[in-house]
């Protein structure tokens, strides 16, 4: 995992077209809330061909 850049993000959902994507996108451009959040675990998940998420591997973050 250390060679990948992650970029923490929020999903909002999952699209069929490009018009659906461009209206969530625009529907929440304007939210102006933060959202904090101490992370201790990250999990890899697999989203099958039925939408069912597998988790590939979880990662114990600890502090140091």
């Amino acid at each position: 995992m250390n060679d990948k850049t992650f970029i923490p993000h929020i999903t909002i959902g999952n699209f069929t077209s490009r018009e659906k994507l461009n209206k969530a996108f625009n529907d929440n451009r304007c939210i102006k809330e933060r959202f904090h959040s101490t992370v201790d675990k990250v999990s890899v998940e697999i989203i099958d061909d039925n939408e069912d998420y597998i988790i590939e591997m979880e990662i114990d973050l600890y502090e140091y």
